[in-house]
């Protein structure tokens, strides 16, 4: 998994280093949360959401149980079709997992305040997101993306995060969940790796 990680951040850093020039002209800031209230899905992959649960079971009890039930809610939440704020977003508006935050959240910005028509963002940084994402989604051939507090409840299904972690791959342990949480599967998303 090590390498597989050593490669995300690979992709993460190709990204950013493309980026930046185009969000040099961004509005956003510390602080600024828009894009993590409620806007929609913060998709992320299985492979984003491990590097996540293992960052969070690395925390100290009282921070990993807030976060985990942060998560909970966040899930049940979108299970209800209510909007919710990412469950990694502070009361200070500030992300508690800044330094491994998901692609999603490394590809947005905002040229325009965001508040009544959401970001405006290049049109190339867009196809560049998408490029990356796609990247992210060959690299974790055997994965599946869907909403961050989804995939990181999926490595809770039964067996799940040992087979994750082995390399190996069998939809059918996670089918229910999966399609209860409409989980994307990444081998039927690029044809052959």
């Amino acid at each position: 998994m090590e390498a597989l990680f050593e490669s995300m951040d690979q992709v993460y850093g190709g990204l950013d280093q493309r980026l930046s020039p185009l969000m040099s002209e961004a509005l956003c800031g510390p602080g600024c949360s828009l894009c993590c209230t409620g806007r929609g899905s913060i998709d992320i992959n299985t492979l984003e959401g491990l590097r996540i649960l293992r960052y969070m079971e690395s925390l100290p009890q009282d921070m990993r149980v807030r976060m985990r039930k942060a998560v909970g809610e966040d899930k049940k939440k979108r299970e209800q079709e209510r909007k919710a704020s990412c469950p990694f977003l502070r009361k200070n508006r500030t992300c508690a997992i800044y330094a491994i935050r998901p692609l999603v959240c490394r590809r947005l910005y905002s040229l325009e305040p965001c508040i009544e028509k959401g970001p405006v963002l290049h049109k190339e940084a867009v196809s560049l997101g998408v490029g990356a994402r796609d990247e992210l989604q060959r690299l974790d051939w055997n994965g599946y993306s869907g909403h961050i507090s989804y995939v990181i409840h999926l490595f809770e299904e039964p067996g799940f995060r040992a087979l994750y972690e082995s390399g190996g791959f069998d939809p059918s342990r996670v089918m229910n969940y999966g399609r209860a949480h409409k989980l994307v599967i990444h081998r039927s998303l690029h044809g052959k790796k």
